[in-house]
């Protein structure tokens, strides 16, 4: 991590710049079960459904609801859910983007090169820009736990809900060795 601390703006707003170098958290990730259309066998499902018979709709219905079950597979998917901080104006800017740098590659002549560099420097700072905002009004009002779970979250780093302890088998030996060492420096 980088502090740069710079004396020579009239204001304290910018007074201390951080430059961390942190990794980027991992997406959480949203399951949802799907049927994929192409596997269905219209043929089975016929045959399977052809002997239907019961005495009342609950019977009917819960009898279509096996049959279907097994006949027809599900998959899960994993869908990432978008950052908090994303909005449409980013996501259409990056879809002009992709399209510059398709039309780059496809016919690379200097203008398209310059098109797509000048978009991708906009897109850069425009991205930048929108998380810097969204992390300063997140921060803005929030008090010094409240900044430092925001900072935590922020890096990626979560602590665990219990306290780390050395590895051992019986408790009341490893208790005993941390009075002995409280002992001896005290």
């Amino acid at each position: 991590m980088n502090c740069v601390v710079d004396n020579t703006l009239p204001s304290e707003h910018s007074l201390v710049n951080f430059i961390c170098d942190v990794t980027r958290p991992r997406p959480k990730k949203i399951k949802r079960e799907t049927r994929k259309i192409s596997s269905i066998d219209a043929a089975a499902i016929n045959t399977a459904l052809k002997p239907m018979s019961g005495a009342s709709v609950d019977e009917l219905v819960s009898d279509y609801n096996d049959r279907m079950g097994n006949l027809l597979t599900t998959k899960v998917l994993q869908d990432k859910t978008r950052a908090l901080w994303l909005n449409d104006v980013i996501h259409r800017h990056k879809i002009e983007l992709r399209r510059l740098e398709r039309k780059f590659k496809a016919n690379s002549l200097e203008i398209n090169r310059q098109f797509f560099l000048d978009k991708r420097s906009a897109h850069n700072r425009l991205t930048a820009d929108t998380l810097n905002f969204y992390h300063h009004n997140k921060t803005q009002n929030a008090d010094q736990k409240q900044f430092f779970q925001i900072i935590d979250d922020i890096i990626g780093e979560k602590k665990s809900q219990t306290a780390t302890l050395p590895n051992h088998t019986d408790p009341e030996a490893l208790a005993q060795s941390f009075s002995d060492i409280f002992t001896q420096k005290v």
